[in-house]
């Protein structure tokens, strides 16, 4: 009789709640450990701006004066790319500093735009300082920027980041 008895616990094995609570334990774990991994991760991503800039407009002499200051925030050299300004009316005008030659001003037909500095490139702006770039928008209305935006480029990891500058116009 006592072979019977233990053959019968013998066949019924793991009960099903003990298997729900193994599962809920290891499905924990497993959660445990991908959240620490992606905190690890969020932890190594760099929280800082590349780059910050401001601009300011005023106008004299039938055209727009335009300032930005471009301020690079890292620890290393970065590139100024473009400058692309949007006037009051949606016209797009831009400027590249390329890596060699001159700034290259596009705007379309009626509206120029001449770069007063810096007259040199490519425009590397040194580790956690600042430059300033000078140009003139002519527009036949007198129209005035509206928003400025600034592209620039981590001299070593090569990334790129488009900064939308803060300011106004001056009056």
């Amino acid at each position: 009789m006592g072979r019977l008895a233990n053959r019968k616990v013998l066949r019924r094995g793991i009960s099903e709640a003990v298997v729900i609570l193994i599962l809920i334990v290891v499905a924990v774990a497993i959660g445990a450990l991908i959240y620490g991994w992606t905190s690890t991760q969020m932890a190594k991503t760099p929280t800082t701006e590349m780059a910050t800039a401001e601009w300011s407009a005023t106008y004299g002499g039938n055209m727009w004066i335009v300032t930005v200051r471009i301020k690079n925030n890292l620890d290393r050299a970065i590139f100024l790319n473009t400058t692309e300004v949007t006037l009051n009316d949606g016209t797009y005008v831009s400027i590249s500093f390329p890596a060699s030659g001159q700034p290259t001003p596009t705007a379309p037909q009626g509206i120029s735009v001449a770069v007063k500095t810096p007259t040199t490139v490519p425009v590397t702006i040194g580790p956690k300082s600042d430059t300033i770039v000078i140009f003139t928008v002519s527009t036949p209305s007198s129209n005035p920027p509206k928003t400025i935006i600034v592209t620039v480029t981590d001299s070593t990891t090569k990334a790129t980041s488009k900064v939308s500058a803060i300011g106004g116009i001056q009056y």
